[in-house]
């Protein structure tokens, strides 16, 4: 067995910053077997409100607010959501879509990464927002990075993170897989 320990998993919780981007894979699972590729799952942590607070504050496209307000004011929803999830990730699983979980479902594998951009502080929010936009959408089983009305584990990665008119991103290069 090769799960992470406890021990491991609390110090590992502990040096999470917002917007980082969590990989895992589950040796147990099935659908590894249709999944090319080593890591199987893909998340990203957004944090308590504390956490984001304390990280983003006093960002000038916050235009006075704090983050937490912020997001009350644009995402009700992940507001509400957030206040009752405890380390809150978001990610796309096949039974939700879109949903925000507490980040002890994605430590409890058998292998872990933790990707940390260099992006600005701003740019980590925006990107943060912009996996907001996806909030609730139902899995993407076509597994289409053109799709708009469902969406994949990766591909909520890819999309949230990506550069765009708006903010700095990071550039993720693609290939085709099984067509």
């Amino acid at each position: 067995n090769r799960k992470l320990r406890k021990n491991d998993v609390f110090a590992i919780k502990n040096n999470f910053e917002p917007c980082d981007v969590i990989l895992e894979r589950k040796d147990c699972l099935p659908t590894n077997k249709f999944i090319p590729e080593f890591w199987t799952h893909s998340a990203i942590y957004i944090g308590n409100l504390k956490q984001i607070n304390d990280f983003f504050e006093g960002l000038p496209l916050l235009s006075g607010l704090n983050p937490g307000q912020y997001i009350h004011k644009h995402y009700p929803a992940v507001f509400r959501k957030l206040l009752v999830t405890k380390d809150p990730i978001i990610e796309s699983v096949t039974k939700t879509g879109v949903t925000i979980s507490p980040v002890k479902t994605v430590l409890e594998v058998d292998y872990f990464a933790l990707l940390r951009t260099n992006l600005s502080k701003e740019d980590k929010f925006l990107a943060l927002l912009k996996a907001f936009e996806y909030y609730k959408l139902p899995y993407d089983f076509e597994f289409d990075l053109t799709e708009t009305e469902a969406v994949f584990c990766s591909a909520l990665v890819y999309k949230s993170l990506i550069p765009s008119s708006v903010k700095d991103g990071i550039s993720i290069p693609l290939s085709t897989l099984l067509g």
